[in-house]
């Protein structure tokens, strides 16, 4: 006698999907008795029981994801991959890919079948564009020629580029753009972006973290949360935590941030606890990522980082 289960499964847990990153999701621990069996990476279904298994966390409306799944064998039936109102079937074996575009307000992911059938990938990743202009994106890895090897990341996308003596020139949509321009700088393809520079310090044993000096013509600060440890704390200095002093005629005010080019800061705690009165920042390592909107020309010279050895007691 055949039973049907409609057995929904409600787990704690959350899927993200980065940029261009696929996510493989692990079918074991989100699989009740509706049908399907697991075995490894392989989940099977007897078409005895019909049966459905649901993703607890939603995804985001009307973004379109690329889904690839390996059918391993089905017949007597079909099986649906849905999201939220999206639905693709298939009653053949083989690997599928295509792309699911949910209207409804939360969409799960969902695998529905009243077949024998046996699939062993599933894979799902948000669909981006050709290129991402939002401040935080890196999109390009830069190779050097000289060094033999890669040295960067960068934000913009180029659709391809070239060097000419030292200047690097690239094409976006068959524009060509001069990477030279000292008027327009930090801006590509129609885009504005900020200066950044993301420094890694390492040492032996864990250290508690002090202050830091930058040697630079210009002021730099931290993005926000741009430093972290690998204690998992982040933090971050304004232009304020780099004042040296303020000079003030009664009718201006100037702050000054530098002492002879060498802008100073002690560090403040990890926000996660509070950023003035919470925990000290300390770790084995800590990455710097420093920022600044200024359209000058400014020179980085070194950065330096005053630690100590870390103590129970601190």
């Amino acid at each position: 006698t055949s039973r049907l289960y409609y057995n929904y499964i409600n787990y704690n847990m959350s899927f993200t999907t980065l940029q261009n990153t696929p996510i493989e999701i692990d079918l074991l621990s989100l699989v009740n008795d509706n049908g399907w069996t697991l075995n490894g990476n392989t989940a099977t279904h007897e078409s005895c029981n019909d049966g459905t298994i649901t993703y607890n966390e939603p995804f985001i409306a009307n973004e379109v994801y690329d889904v690839s799944i390996q059918i391993v064998n089905i017949s007597g039936g079909l099986l649906n991959i849905g999201l939220g109102n999206a639905v693709v079937s298939y009653t053949t074996a083989g690997f599928k890919q295509f792309t699911l575009t949910s209207t409804t307000a939360t969409p799960y992911l969902s695998l529905y079948s009243n077949a024998n059938c046996t699939v062993s990938i599933l894979s799902i990743r948000k669909q981006e564009a050709d290129y991402d202009i939002s401040p935080t994106s890196t999109n390009t890895i830069v190779y050097s020629q000289e060094n033999k090897k890669w040295v960067s990341f960068v934000n913009y996308n180029p659709d391809t580029g070239f060097s000419l003596f030292t200047n690097l020139y690239t094409f976006k949509d068959a524009v060509m753009y001069g990477h030279t321009d000292k008027v327009n700088r930090n801006k590509y393809y129609g885009a504005e972006y900020d200066s950044r520079v993301n420094l890694p310090f390492a040492g032996n044993g864990t250290k508690t973290f002090q202050s830091i000096a930058i040697h630079c013509n210009e002021l730099l600060i931290t993005t926000e949360n741009g430093i972290k440890t690998s204690l998992g704390q982040v933090s971050d200095l304004v232009a304020k935590d780099f004042e040296q002093f303020i000079l003030d005629d009664g009718v201006t005010t100037v702050s000054i941030y530098d002492r002879e080019g060498v802008s100073t800061a002690n560090f403040l705690r990890d926000s996660n606890t509070n950023i003035l009165t919470g925990d000290r920042l300390k770790g084995r390592w800590t990455t710097i990522e420093l920022t600044t909107t200024t359209e000058k020309d400014f020179k980085l010279f070194k950065v330096v980082l005053k630690s100590q050895v870390s103590t129970p007691a601190e």
